[in-house]
Formats: C-alpha cells, structure tokens, sequence
C-alpha cells in the first residue's frame, strides 16, 4: 500500500510500515514534521487492486525513539473503507505485515 500526505499542493509519500482496517503505522519523516499528536491527516492511498481513495486520518502518537507514528482512519467513504478491507485482507493472505 501507498499513501501520501497531501498539504495543499505538496504531496509527501508516507512509508507505511502496518496496516489494519482502523489505522497504520508510519516511518516518521520530513513530512510529518509539525504535526503533534490529534491532528488530523488527509490522505491520498493507493491499494493494489483498487483505484487511489482519499481519507481523512488522526495522528494517535508519534514516537521519534521508534522512528514511527500510528494514525486513526476517519470519516472514510464506503469506497476509502473497501479499499482499506481488501488491501489488509490481501496482506492476511499473503502473511504479510505490510
């Protein structure tokens, strides 16, 4: 899975590290630089066999120790949610992590 973060016309790919139906997890970068734990994420993601969903995502916590953050998906379309289902249940499948 891809996503990338999109700040008004600036779009920054996110390295996805876990996925679930609810959330991911990131590698913390550059781009996330400035946003604090509540802030809320918009999301461009691209699954394997579904066309690019954009999605809103809360950041849960950041850890600079770790080197990665956790984010909540919210308010996400039927269309954002399927994508998200059939990408974690593909993972399942192939026993992957992400």
């Amino acid at each position: 899975m891809r996503a990338n973060l999109l700040a008004g016309p600036i779009s920054e790919r996110l390295e996805v590290v876990d996925l679930s139906v609810g959330g991911a997890k990131l590698l913390l970068n550059a781009g996330l630089e400035g946003y604090s734990a509540g802030s809320v994420l918009r999301l461009r993601v691209e699954t394997p066999r579904s066309e690019p969903v954009e999605l809103d995502a809360e950041l849960r916590y950041l850890s600079k120790a770790y080197g990665i953050c956790g984010l909540r998906f919210k308010n996400s379309s039927e269309e954002a949610r399927r994508a998200i289902r059939v990408a974690v249940a593909d993972l399942m499948e192939r026993g992957s992590l992400a």
